[in-house]
């Protein structure tokens, strides 16, 4: 007796125990299908092929291409019917409404409404879309409400924001580069001659260009040396307009000591002149809590793989500036090679952002 066979999709092919690697397509229509899973983290079919004879020929499926699609054939002059072309929109809309259904579902939703459509047809138009996992239909979803062709409910905002941690903070992003920017100072678990070692963070919410300034001490005073030497100088160097709030010598003492013991007073006024376009939350690896969806990303996309290497203890100077060195090198290659989900990258990295904005 012939038993079910769970067989995984590799590069839109699937291993059949009967005709070996075949196309997604003609499974779909094979008289021994069972049940399809194309959504999930690994897409699959169930079937249950017609066992062997004993020469050990493979039985042939009854179906080995598919049927011809008559709604889908064009007319004379190559343009697609309308009524394909009306089921097609339909289908897609109804993704973008429910962004989390897949093909079965999607399917019974629209026969219910009365919509005459197959899982067969739903599936090859996902296929042609591009929407054939979750994540596409999310990202298609939040393109076009980016774009303002759809503005969201709150369902479709909640599956937006489960994908894209920016995405809440759209109205409040930057409209140029450097004109808002986010800090966070986070734990490193590493420490210099017994003084806790924190990484500053400053983020530029238009490019999500990213700075991170390692040192001991009242994090604002470490911020105000991030943003005055590191951050606004990079925004003047491509020729936008910045403050620099701060007179050179207020911080040019601090500034090659990692260990400043400033009053927390002097600290205080050292930041205070950034607080209008800066947000500053203090966030631990472990219990996050609310917090910039912007610094979320960064710890998920660079921060945790890297500060999981760091050593507990360092016991000289020397060694704060050789990690000092490998952080910048590594953040370096982050903001010019790794391609940033969700808003406002979309898929670019940080540096092509900013170029775009200059082009």
């Amino acid at each position: 007796m012939a038993t079910e066979a769970h067989l995984y999709v590799t590069n839109g092919l699937i291993p059949c125990p009967n005709r070996g690697n075949i196309a997604l397509d003609f499974c779909l229509f094979c008289a021994h299908l069972t049940a399809v899973d194309l959504d999930g983290s690994h897409p699959s079919i169930y079937c249950v092929p017609p066992l062997q004879p004993a020469g050990g020929t493979p039985i042939q499926a009854r179906h080995i291409a598919p049927p011809p699609q008559k709604v889908c054939e064009l007319d004379d002059e190559g343009k697609r019917d309308p009524q394909d072309a009306a089921l097609r929109e339909r289908i897609v809309s109804a993704s973008m409404e429910h962004p989390e259904w897949g093909v079965a579902h999607l399917t019974k939703c629209l026969q219910s409404e009365g919509v005459l459509v197959s899982a067969r047809k739903v599936n090859r138009v996902f296929a042609e879309e591009g929407l054939s996992q979750q994540s596409d239909r999310v990202v298609r979803l939040e393109q076009q409400v980016l774009a303002g062709a759809i503005h969201p409910d709150d369902h479709q905002v909640q599956r937006i924001q489960q994908w894209d941690a920016c995405f809440e903070e759209r109205a409040q992003a930057g409209r140029w580069p450097g004109e808002r920017l986010i800090h966070a100072s986070l734990e490193t678990g590493c420490s210099l001659d017994a003084n806790v070692l924190r990484a500053e963070v400053v983020i530029d919410t238009y490019s999500s260009y990213t700075f991170v300034l390692l040192r001991s001490g009242d994090p604002r005073l470490s911020a105000a040396i991030l943003l005055q030497y590191y951050v606004l100088p990079f925004f003047a160097d491509l020729g936008h307009k910045v403050d620099r709030p701060f007179p050179t010598r207020t911080l040019a003492s601090l500034r090659e000591s990692p260990n400043s013991t400033a009053s927390p007073l002097k600290a205080a006024a050292a930041l205070q002149s950034y607080e209008a376009f800066l947000r500053q939350s203090s966030i631990h690896l472990e219990g996050l809590t609310a917090q910039s969806g912007y610094v979320t990303r960064f710890i998920r996309e660079f921060w945790k793989a890297w500060a999981i290497k760091l050593p507990r203890t360092l016991h000289t100077p020397e060694q704060l500036r050789m990690l000092e060195n490998r952080l910048t090198r590594d953040l370096a290659a982050f903001n010019s090679g790794h391609a940033l989900p969700g808003f406002p990258n979309m898929g670019q990295t940080a540096i092509e952002r900013l170029e775009n904005y200059n082009a």
